[in-house]
């Protein structure tokens, strides 16, 4: 490894273990009801009580990630747990969709057309599974990611439109993002529905968000739509 190389991941690896990790170990988890608030000062004080869902997967996943990845540690452990649990207890409705804001017990605020709750909370199950050796949350992961899938499936349904039926579009972000959970679950499931979902968006990719005058240089250099 090269010494820029070398200055830039102690300078990330001491960031994330002595500032960012700590500081939400410290001040952001809620022992008492589970998850994390996700609305802190610069000092830690906090600021409101409203808990996003999409942040405790996220955070879920970050601290199985860190443990999996940079540095074993039960709190990290604890820490991924905690909003993993939240999130399974309080934050998806009866339909099987998520919410996208909670109360700090876990009480439904709102939900959102997007399907990110959903998908942060996928990677966060699987990240934990690895970490814990825990089975059962890897098989919540997946089906979870079904679930996401029959979502997008049936916007109409599920996710409609913010605009009028004359406005067909879709978005780049949501297929890049399933690629993502899709490769988190592949850690801890072979379920074939993971190298499909991939196989599909890279084939949407290419189609749909790789400019025609380049889709010749994508194929000589790049994966094929159906690699």
């Amino acid at each position: 490894m090269s010494a820029y190389w070398q200055k830039w991941n102690k300078t990330y690896r001491r960031e994330l273990l002595d500032n960012i990790m700590p500081f939400w170990l410290k001040n952001g988890l809620d022992r008492v009801n589970g998850g994390v608030y996700t609305c802190l000062d610069r000092d830690g004080s906090l600021m409101d009580s409203t808990k996003s869902v999409w942040f405790q997967g996220r955070f879920g996943w970050m601290a199985a990630h860190v443990h999996n990845r940079v540095k074993k540690s039960a709190k990290f452990l604890e820490a991924s747990r905690l909003c993993c649990e939240f999130l399974e207890r309080h934050c998806f409705d009866k339909d099987g969709r998520a919410y996208f804001e909670v109360t700090a017990e876990g009480v439904g605020l709102r939900k959102r057309r997007y399907v990110f709750s959903e998908c942060f909370a996928a990677i966060a199950y699987a990240e934990y599974a690895l970490a814990s050796g825990d089975a059962a949350w890897a098989k919540k992961a997946v089906e979870l990611f079904k679930r996401i899938r029959k979502f997008v499936a049936n916007p109409a349904k599920w996710m409609p439109s913010k605009c009028e039926p004359c406005v067909q579009s879709q978005g780049h972000s949501l297929t890049m993002i399933l690629i993502n959970v899709a490769n988190v679950l592949k850690q801890v499931s072979d379920d074939p529905v993971l190298d499909a979902q991939i196989t599909e968006s890279v084939e949407k990719l290419v189609k749909y968000f790789i400019h025609p005058s380049s889709r010749p240089f994508w194929r000589r250099s790049g994966p094929t739509a159906s690699s």
